[in-house]
This record gives C-alpha cells, structure tokens and sequence, in this order.
C-alpha cells in the first residue's frame, strides 16, 4: 500500500512540475509580447510625419544626448530634467545610418544582446584563467 502511495506522489510531484514549467513559458511568451506590443505603441505614439527620435544616448543624472529630424533637417539636443538645449545642427550626409539598417528603426534583437553578453563573460572567464596561469607559472 505504502509503495502504491509513493508512485502516486511521485506521479503527482511531476505533473505539478510540469504544470508549473508551461505556466512558466506561459507567463514569459505573454510578457515578451506585452513588452513588444507596448513598444511599438508607443512609437507610434511618440513619432509625428515631422518629428523623429534617430538616437539617444543617456548620460548620467537623467541627462540624454539626442539626434531628432525635424521635417528635413537634424539637430543634435541635450536633454535634462528642466531643460532642453541645442547642441548642434547636422546634415543627412554627417549621419551614420548603419546600425539603423541591420534593425527596423534601430531595434535590436535579443539574441544579438545575447551573444554580446556572452562575449564578454567568455572574455572575463579567458581573462581570469590567464592570470591563473601566470601566478601559477611565477610560483614555479
């Protein structure tokens, strides 16, 4: 009876795991598309025919650097908590476009994040194995 016992609580034990996992995957997919939906809503929110965020780079204390087309010219903007200042006018020609093109308006992919963090662990990891080796090699 006891062995009958255990198998079903095992039984049970898994398929609480597993439903636990496709609530998991679940609850993820649904915040990734969330995430995604918001994104592009605010865009189109943000964006008019004349105006456009090109990019932004932020600086310390809340403070951004901005490349904005206004109609057919760019202007380089600082923006703080109070203020917005110009920095800078610019034509089409002075503009990097590059990184643009790989994403749609400047999105980027999640694993191209990925495999850049992934490099840079794999370069800490290189990196902490090679002092390794020389401390090791000045013991000798």
């Amino acid at each position: 009876m006891t062995k009958v016992l255990l198998a079903a609580n095992g039984l049970n034990g898994f398929l609480q795991l597993i439903t636990v996992t496709i609530c998991f995957v679940f609850v993820l997919f649904l915040t990734a598309y969330t995430t995604k939906w918001v994104g592009k809503y605010q865009k189109q929110k943000l964006s008019g025919r004349n105006l456009e965020v090109i990019e932004s780079m932020s600086l310390p204390g809340n403070k951004f650097i901005e490349i904005v087309r206004t109609g057919d010219e760019y202007v380089v903007i600082a923006v703080c908590k109070d203020t917005i200042t110009l920095l800078n006018k610019c034509s089409k020609e002075q503009l990097d476009f590059s990184v643009l093109e790989n994403g749609a308006q400047g999105e980027i992919s999640f694993s191209h994040v990925l495999e850049k963090w992934k490099e840079k662990i794999d370069s800490t990891k290189g990196n902490g194995s090679h002092d390794e080796k020389e401390k090791e090699d000045s013991d000798e």
